[in-house]
């Protein structure tokens, strides 16, 4: 009868027959059971008390474990009667190369979905796994769901029934070049808040993202205050309605410095509008973004700004 360490027996199982069991993995089976090691000398003459276990025990408690599995190849692949096996990870990258992305985690779901059975095996270091799929199952997960999805077009869309579908990016790019500046996440967030759904769809690469694409209807009717035609300031920073000039209340601030020598604070400009109830108009910046109500008309801002401008204080040289 054989007897080890328990480290022996680890290293053992690992190069002798291709097996990945931990040291602590046999401890915590070994106190489970009680089991009691012999005590002998190690090689240098050092006294091992109750440190050995025999073959006999070591191999009752790893019986589980120690099971003969197929293992992996070189590639991550098992072959068991003919019918390749492998992880979600492996079918993953395996379908990826042939320009399908699907992620594992997805893959995974949907084969626990339809309650697709999973073979036991060993990974390339031996440890044991219960998650190899056969081809034909993954292949029937791959092949529904690009039966389901749609794939985008160059320009980011695709079309379905007569209605463009989109990813929020997509749709903020697409605003931007109609003049209207609305970020993604603003996108996003307001489609979510009015529980709005997406679709799937698989984008140029190969990639299937889940319920990532957007009815145009649905992202016009969440942005709609967002997307209304407002006017647009110039590269001056004003706004032009008739023959009057509108701007926030700094950029008057530094119109009247820069351009009448008048030195007036933004917070002065905007605490005597606000004390005499002055409403600015909605407008869209340079940025494109939307500023609701900070746009204010010059005879307002002269108004309010009356006693200030009356100074006429010229700006130092």
């Amino acid at each position: 009868m054989r007897y080890a360490t328990v480290e022996s027996w680890a290293k053992y199982f690992k190069e002798q027959e291709g097996v990945q069991v931990h040291g602590s993995t046999i401890r915590k089976r070994l106190k489970k059971v009680k089991a009691i090691g012999v005590t002998a000398r190690n090689k240098v003459g050092r006294i091992l008390k109750n440190a050995l276990y025999s073959e006999a025990d070591i191999r009752e408690i790893l019986a589980d474990l120690l099971l003969p599995c197929p293992r992996v190849d070189k590639n991550g692949f098992i072959d068991a009667d003919g019918i390749r096996y492998a992880t979600c990870n492996t079918w993953s990258k395996y379908y990826e190369a042939k320009g399908v992305k699907i992620s594992a985690g997805t893959l995974s779901k949907k084969l626990s979905d339809a309650n697709k059975m999973s073979l036991v095996g060993r990974d390339g270091i031996g440890k044991l796994c219960n998650g190899f799929f056969s081809e034909g199952d993954v292949y029937e997960i791959y092949k529904n769901l690009l039966l389901e999805c749609s794939r985008v077009g160059e320009n980011g869309f695709f079309e379905i029934e007569g209605v463009r579908y989109a990813s929020t990016r997509i749709w903020s790019d697409f605003f931007q070049e109609e003049g209207m500046y609305i970020s993604r996440q603003t996108i996003y967030h307001k489609l979510c808040a009015a529980n709005k759904k997406g679709r799937r769809g698989r984008e140029g690469r190969g990639q299937i993202h889940e319920s990532a694409y957007y009815a145009e209807s649905d992202v016009r009717e969440v942005c709609e205050s967002l997307l209304t035609q407002v006017p647009q300031a110039n590269e001056e920073e004003f706004i032009v309605v008739g023959n009057i000039r509108y701007a926030s209340f700094r950029r008057w601030a530094r119109y009247f410095k820069e351009g009448e020598g008048i030195s007036i604070s933004e917070a002065s400009v905007i605490r005597r509008l606000r004390r005499a109830g002055k409403i600015g108009i909605t407008g869209r910046g340079k940025d494109r973004r939307v500023h609701k109500g900070t746009y204010y008309s010059e005879p307002d801002v002269r108004s309010a700004c009356a006693d200030l401008l009356a100074k006429r204080n010229p700006k130092r040289s």
